[in-house]
């Protein structure tokens, strides 16, 4: 996995929290992402590399031109010349959030080296002049950035620097050439002046580069994307709507909106109002909390374009779809229509209704409409009757890698049905036979609905690329909670 995947995956959450909300904050998130301080530990180790190759390049000062009195020698003009600061490098970095929108932290025992050319002249006669070099090893450096974020139109977040603030405990002076009077002056200057400009130096590029480093991460993250395809495709929204941060997490609360990808038109389903934080696995690097309006809306895409439309010919099941099979369970269709080939067509007749409880999980029901037709001589097809088949299921949820993007996958573990006839064009139809036929058949639809299920859905807020490790479910009332750790780079 590339550790950018990582950054995005902890990032992502870590670092909104300036409770910037997207353009349609009334609207309740759908989805919330609360990252824990082993989260965030584990985002910085994946930031380092990245600030540090910023500071790699270095910084260089401007120069500075100074007037000291030295004594015997009297006033001295003094030019600093293209003060440089090298070797910078961020051992390691703390963040932690701080209630109730705030992100603290800092940097401790950070070193640099500083390389100063300068020339020197006596202002008063006989104007004695001469260049030398100075190096000193600033150490113990300790740096404080605290950081603002902001949301564009479509809820995506960047950073910026608020404020930063860099100590050095001391620098070990070396001059190259020059009498003792010149080392005295710089021993003094880098305990003053000079070790002020390369403090403010230091803070402000730490300032900088770790907000970019950030943004690097981010740069990446969609805030409006697609998934499925054809007549089930479906619009996600996943502007930022609010924050919340306390002395152990930070949680960002995501709307996550779904819309039919045909028509533009928003899913009227609207979510629960999520916990800021589940209590199981407190432990997880992050914590989905999704709420079941989001499978629920995806149902609703399906029912709204008509997508779960099957039609099955006779060839489909030539011994079922023929009218002298159900003799025995409905003797009036093959008394109407003997030996006739039939056809049969499922629809759903509403949205299918998908729920999360602390106590059963994910439990389910839709209502199916079985149209059943027969062929007359000219292979024309004539409406027979329509079954209302009410289907009550129960799903467990896992979730797998798909290539290398966290997926919720669901699978059967229960299911019921129930029969009632809507409408007969041949009489009366009893269907206490047919539940016992299609009790027998009922394995046969589970196994297409996991079928149909198999591809999982991507975890909402889990960019591609970012695997994960030690999935963790618990269920919630009308949420999901999700724990996951993400993996290390091979």
């Amino acid at each position: 996995m590339a550790r950018s995947a990582v950054v995005g995956a902890l990032v992502a959450a870590l670092v909104v929290l300036s409770g910037a909300a997207h353009a349609t904050d009334a609207a309740a998130p759908a989805l919330r992402v609360t990252v824990t301080q082993a989260g965030m530990n584990a985002g910085v180790a994946a930031v380092l590399p990245i600030i540090n190759a910023v500071l790699a390049k270095g910084i260089t000062l401007p120069s500075r031109e100074l007037s000291v009195h030295v004594p015997l020698i009297g006033t001295v003009d003094v030019t600093l010349t293209e003060i440089a600061v090298s070797d910078l490098h961020v051992p390691a970095m703390d963040l932690h959030p701080v209630a109730p929108h705030g992100l603290g932290g800092g940097i401790t025992d950070m070193t640099v080296q500083v390389n100063v050319p300068f020339t020197w002249r006596q202002h008063s006669w006989p104007h004695i002049k001469g260049h030398n070099s100075v190096t000193a090893g600033g150490v113990g450096g300790d740096i404080s950035l605290a950081m603002a974020i902001s949301a564009d139109a479509q809820g995506k977040p960047s950073v910026s620097p608020i404020s930063d603030s860099c100590h050095f405990s001391h620098f070990d002076v070396k001059v190259h050439g020059g009498g003792g009077w010149i080392f005295n002056l710089f021993l003094s200057l880098f305990n003053g002046l000079v070790k002020k400009d390369v403090e403010n130096a230091v803070g402000k590029a730490l300032g900088t580069a770790v907000p970019a480093a950030l943004n690097k991460a981010l740069a990446d993250l969609k805030m409006v994307t697609t998934i499925f395809g054809g007549v089930s495709r479906v619009d996600l929204d996943y502007g930022l709507q609010g924050v919340t941060s306390t002395a152990a997490l930070v949680s960002l609360g995501d709307l996550l909106s779904v819309a039919d990808h045909e028509t533009a038109k928003a899913c009227p389903i609207a979510p629960v109002a999520l916990p800021v934080v589940a209590p199981a696995n407190p432990n997880n690097y992050v914590q989905f909390l999704l709420a079941d309006s989001f499978i629920q809306c995806l149902g609703w895409v399906q029912y709204v374009n008509d997508a779960l439309h099957l039609h099955f010919p006779q060839t489909a099941f030539p011994h079922m779809l023929n009218t002298s099979f159900w003799q025995g369970v409905v003797p009036g269709l093959p008394k109407a229509f003997p030996d006739a080939a039939m056809a049969m067509d499922v629809t759903l007749r509403g949205p299918p209704g998908i729920h999360t409880t602390s106590a059963a999980g994910v439990v389910g029901a839709a209502d199916v409409a079985l149209n059943f037709s027969v062929a007359e001589a000219g292979g024309a097809l004539r409406h027979s009757h329509t079954l209302d088949c009410k289907l009550d299921f129960g799903a467990a949820v896992s979730i797998a890698n798909v290539n290398d993007t966290a997926t919720l996958m669901f699978k059967v573990t229960t299911l019921a049905l129930n029969l009632t006839a809507l409408d007969s064009s041949f009489g009366a139809v009893d269907t206490a036979g047919l539940d016992g036929l299609f009790a027998t058949v009922l394995p046969l639809i589970k196994d297409a609905i996991d079928a149909l299920l198999a591809k999982g859905i991507p975890l909402p807020g889990s960019p591609t690329g970012a695997g994960v490790s030690d999935p963790a479910i618990t269920m919630g009332e009308g949420y999901m909670a999700i724990g996951l750790d993400f993996k290390a780079a091979a």
